[in-house]
Order: structure tokens, then sequence, then C-alpha cells
């Protein structure tokens, strides 16, 4: 039984310290999301809104990567190894929340700063459970 809620635990404290770097590259990418959308915005296309999107998740996610890596999962894996799944994730979800947002927004006609945290939060989970048990996965 100590085992085991040892093992929640630990769980836990992993959760909460994802969840308190995500909303930290959430604020980076947040920022410079609008920064992008108020320069480049007398209208919100499908370019001006994916744009303002793709390079904000640039930027976050590499600030992602580093406090994921050494912080929230201490991954023992190569920088390389890291790298290479993280990024591949972070590819494929670039995709994904391009597609909502830009759908939220043109589709749906949902405010486009509103759209982009509805966005996050719908692949918070997903994020987090790769990370979790693929890309930093410790070895056994």
């Amino acid at each position: 039984m100590k085992e085991f809620i040892k093992s929640h635990f630990k769980s836990f404290k992993r959760f909460f310290r994802f969840s308190l770097s995500s909303f930290t590259a959430f604020l980076v990418d947040y920022a410079i999301f609008i920064l992008l959308t108020v320069t480049v915005a007398e209208r919100i296309t499908f370019v001006n809104l994916t744009f303002a999107n793709v390079a904000a998740r640039i930027v976050s996610s590499t600030v992602n990567f580093n406090i994921n890596r050494r912080l929230v999962f201490k991954s023992d894996k190569t920088l390389w190894k890291s790298a290479v799944g993280f990024y591949s994730l972070a590819a494929l979800v670039l995709v994904g929340n391009s597609i909502v947002l830009n759908f939220l927004t043109h589709g749906l006609d949902i405010n486009h700063y509103l759209a982009k945290i509805l966005t996050e939060m719908l692949f918070f989970l997903f994020n987090f459970t790769i990370q979790n048990f693929f890309v930093f996965k410790k070895k056994k």
C-alpha cells in the first residue's frame, strides 16, 4: 500500500510540475500570439492566424522542452533522443492545433484569442500523456 501511495504521489507531482511548465510556455505562446495578431491584424485571415500560431508555438516549445526535460520529467535520455521525440510531438500538435484554431475562429466564428485558449486546453492532456510515457520515459 505504501508503494502504491508513493507511486501516485510521484505521478501527481510530475503532473503538477508539467502543468506549471505548460502554463509558463502558454504565457510565452499567448504573448507572442497576441503581439503578432495585433501587428498584422487589419483582418484575421487564415494565413495571419496560422503564421501567428506557428511562430508563437516555435518559441514556446523551446521554453517548454527545456523545462520539461530538466525539471518536470528529469529525463535520463540523451538530449538528441529527447529532442527528436519532443519536436516530433510538437510538430504533430502544431498541425492539429492550427486546424482546431482556424476551425474555431473561421468556422464557428469564435474570437481568435478565446479560440487560442480553448485549443491549448484541448491538447494539454494529450501532450502530458505522450511526453510522460514516450518522450521522456525513464529507462528501466
